[in-house]
């Protein structure tokens, strides 16, 4: 199979003949199309964006909310914007969530206008943007659109007998209510989460009675939270981006200001400082792998093979000419010769298909499925570093193919994993064996999920391998009112049940979240191997190391988030061990270090030629600095030659090497103008360096060993290159850095050529 996963889309969009095809957004009325990349075979063509759905407030010149789709000059204005945002970006198969979640965004600002008094873009000022993002900080868009009031005094207008129609009995809990999306319309709001607790608060109270008298929904634990806490950082800047567009469009912007220029650095000042996800500590990362190993290994046989028991006797009844039925799949189960294992693996009776009244859902053989995906999935997240949908996403997550074979006698596997962020593309990985054995588990499953579509839906069309995502858990109930399948997430009832698993019954069990895993793995990665911040950004699929540093910043040294020395188990007389070694290691690095740094000043105090880099210059210029004065003038060139040495270490200059040239940075409060530090802070970046950074390098020093060094990098990289199987990512890092590293070379090269002469 190709790997590129670049397979042309099909037109088969059945109000074709309505639009231009080619493009990647297009209006047609009221509606808006956006292009869905790589759509599968049973998906639609284009999403559909609905004007008609998107509201805005009362104004003095209305009678009420109106529809957007009312305001042509808001929704030419809108379209334009993520026209051109679309244009500029590549084909993805995450785009068309990309450019929804951008006029959601867009709509919001429209109606947050409309409150403060502006109701054409054209008569945005700097004080109407300027107060938004503080106010997204605060309390996110619940509190920028002022929701609370507005459904209150909304309450107050209509009364306890319409307010009624606003709340249904969700279908899934006998006591608890969901709030209908009419009350955002009657409002004429575009926030959209009717769970913020605030509202549900206002209701109950014109209401009389608790709208969430059972357990309200776990995600509305999210949304009070954000209420009283408001946006983090990237949850911010991202908003403000998406704002920006409006003043993006080429030779059309309906604004004549950027609102907001630097959106990173206004979100850095106004959000939630990082906004990121919290820790796991090293116990719980212990705890997860070793559960998830055990159902990989053990637990995840007895439910394959149980299953498989209860799909074969349904497929004997169907050949028979009789319904496959649920008595037939009970009496299945529990015939199964692997139940007892299973019984045993979990520690209770399996005893039901799906739960129902008098059984829970841990007592069930679907409750045992969730429990096996919720082990897969915590092994492939931690163990990979990727983000939920890289791994369980119905489009982009992991497919029946994803898996190959490098080397069978050495047990090497590559995955492709769907990078969402940065190249929005599919690129190679090498997994562990315990990766392997989850995906296998994973796609064991998905053979006895097809064959439950077949009993039910026999006349369902079968889909290519590429298009068969995994993580589907197969409807048991088998009477015709479910599909044969639905899907599996990592979040509410499911993971929480595998959760408790892991940590034990009791109720103050730590947080779990998806993105936990990856963040777990850069604190452990960096921990473990001490630096390689380079490697760890190309498996993570990040552009910038300084996004990386993110997930690995230590408080301690001045940055934001998570400590990694929180990481370290040793105990106090190992810690004192390895520091007297270090010690004692870094006293001999700084012996050769001063030697060879007094030989270079001797060479240049002498006039002789020196080595290559723009270190030998800096010393130079500084001697001739000292020189301008008479009490070193006088001096002998061995004393001159002393002093400038002892001035050069009292700074902290000291050689250290690299695989391209020596970096002879001081120490960082002496540190002026190091490309390496891309974010003008203090000090030299060292894991930052390279051929093309380093060579404009006050601090950088080479010999012609370092070039010769360069050129077999080169040399390697090129027969990396002929390796077909290089992902896009990997073989456009290696040609850039190919050219980019050949350039030096032949800068040196020169440079050499000149001294010799």
């Amino acid at each position: 199979m190709s790997k590129s996963k670049q397979a042309d889309f099909k037109t088969v969009d059945p109000d074709a003949d309505k639009v231009s095809m080619g493009g990647v957004v297009i209006r047609d009325g009221d509606r808006i199309r956006v292009l869905n990349y790589h759509a599968r075979s049973k998906d639609k063509q284009y999403i559909e964006i609905n004007i008609a759905d998107y509201w805005l407030p009362k104004a003095p010149f209305t009678d009420g909310p109106v529809r957007l789709s009312t305001r042509p000059d808001l929704v030419d204005a809108a379209f334009l914007a993520i026209h051109a945002y679309a244009e500029r970006n590549k084909p993805s198969k995450s785009l068309h969530k990309t450019i929804l979640e951008a006029f959601q965004i867009i709509a919001k600002a429209f109606e947050f206008s409309w409150l403060h008094g502006f109701y054409r873009v054209q008569d945005w000022s700097p004080s109407l943007t300027d107060a938004l993002p503080e106010m997204l900080a605060s309390g996110g868009w619940g509190h920028a659109l002022n929701v609370s009031q507005r459904v209150a005094q909304h309450l107050d207008d209509v009364g306890a007998k319409h307010a009624k129609r606003y709340v249904q009995r969700r279908k899934d809990s006998k006591g608890a209510f969901s709030v209908r999306g009419a009350l955002q319309n009657d409002i004429g709001s575009n926030f959209r989460h009717t769970r913020l607790q605030t509202v549900r608060d206002a209701l109950s109270t014109t209401l009389g009675f608790n709208i969430d008298d059972d357990q309200p929904m776990q995600s509305s634990t999210f949304y009070r939270s954000s209420a009283t806490s408001g946006m983090g950082e990237s949850v911010l800047s991202l908003a403000l981006s998406r704002i920006n567009l409006l003043s993006e469009v080429p030779g059309a912007s309906p604004l004549s200001y950027t609102p907001f220029p630097s959106p990173s650095k206004i979100a850095e000042q106004f959000g939630r400082p990082g906004g990121r996800t919290q820790n796991m500590t090293p116990a719980h990362v212990a705890d997860l792998l070793a559960e998830g190993l055990k159902w990989c290994e053990e637990g995840g046989d007895h439910v394959i093979a149980v299953l498989a028991h209860v799909v074969e006797a349904l497929e004997f009844e169907i050949n028979q000419g009789r319904p496959a039925t649920r008595v037939a799949a009970l009496t299945a189960l529990r015939a199964s010769p692997q139940l007892a294992q299973l019984n045993a693996f979990v520690g209770g009776p399996i005893d039901g298909l799906r739960p129902h009244s008098r059984l829970s859902k841990a007592g069930t053989l679907e409750g045992a499925i969730e429990d096996m995906l919720s082990s897969c999935f915590s092994l492939i997240a931690l163990l990979n570093a990727r983000r939920k949908d890289e791994v369980q996403h119905r489009k982009i997550g992991l497919m029946v193919d994803s898996t190959e074979v490098v080397d069978e006698a050495l047990g090497l596997h590559m995955c492709w994993f769907y990078i969402e962020k940065s190249l929005q593309d599919y690129a190679p990985f090498y997994i562990g064996r315990a990766t392997v054995r989850a995906i296998r588990r994973l796609e064991e499953l998905e053979q006895l999920t097809v064959r439950i579509e077949a009993i039910v839906e026999p006349l369902r069309e079968k889909e290519d391998d590429a298009e068969r995502a995994l993580f589907r858990i197969p409807n048991l109930l088998f009477d015709g009112t479910a599909g044969p399948s639905r899907w599996y997430t990592f979040s509410g009832p499911a993971s929480s049940r595998f959760q408790r698993r892991v940590f034990g019954g009791n109720s103050t069990l730590p947080r779990v979240a998806p993105h936990m895993f990856r963040r777990a793995y850069g604190l452990i990665y960096i921990y473990r191997f001490e630096g390689p911040l380079l490697a760890l950004s190309r498996k993570m699929g990040h552009t910038d190391p300084t996004q990386t540093q993110v997930y690995v910043v230590d408080p301690s040294l001045g940055g934001r988030g998570p400590a990694v020395r929180k990481y370290g188990r040793l105990s106090e007389a190992q810690i004192k061990a390895l520091a007297k070694e270090q010690k004692e290691i870094e006293q001999i690095i700084r012996e050769v270090s001063d030697e060879r740094l007094a030989e270079m000043v001797r060479e240049v105090v002498e006039g002789k030629p020196v080595d290559g880099g723009t270190f030998p210059v800096l010393i130079r210029r500084l001697h001739q600095r000292l020189a301008s004065k008479s009490d070193y003038k006088l001096l002998s060139r061995d004393r001159q030659s002393a002093v400038l040495t002892e001035s050069l270490i009292a700074k902290g200059h000291m050689f250290r090497g690299l695989w391209h040239g020596n970096c002879c940075a001081p120490r960082d409060s002496a540190v002026k103008k190091a490309p390496c530090n891309k974010n003008g802070g203090v000090g030299a970046r060292r894991e930052n360096a390279g051929p093309v950074t380093c060579s404009g390098c006050h601090y950088h020093h080479l010999v012609e060993d370092h070039v010769s060094s360069m050129e077999r990098h080169c040399n390697q990289q090129r027969v990396r290159l002929e390796d077909g199987k290089l992902g896009l990512i990997e073989r456009n890092r290696l040609t850039n850095n190919i050219e980019n590293t050949e350039k030096v070379i032949l800068l040196h090269r020169r440079r050499f050529e000149r001294r010799g002469k």
